[in-house]
């Protein structure tokens, strides 16, 4: 295969990986009836991949940050997250 064919296929799945993110975010939201914590203006999370990261970040801001320990121990892809609370960022960490 061609060099730029292969990158059109990258470009075309980064595209679909975005989406997928996208609709995930947003079947969460309505799954749950939520929206952000208050409690929370931001959150960075540190994963295998940026997309990753992405995803859980959006995810983090819907739950309670007595939630976030259990879910880094279940989610072997997440390795930390950080989250600004109250404006104090705190930092979650295996």
């Amino acid at each position: 295969m061609r060099d730029g064919g292969h990158r059109g296929l990258q470009g075309f799945l980064l595209g679909l990986m975005f989406a997928a993110k996208e609709t995930f975010a947003i079947s969460v939201m309505a799954w749950l009836g939520a929206a952000p914590s208050a409690t929370r203006t931001r959150v960075w999370v540190l994963a295998a991949t940026a997309a990753l990261a992405e995803i859980w970040s959006t995810a983090l801001m819907l739950v309670g940050p007595e939630e976030i320990p259990g879910i880094l121990a279940a989610e072997a892809e997440i390795t930390g997250a950080y989250a600004e609370i109250h404006g104090k960022v705190e930092a979650f960490l295996r």
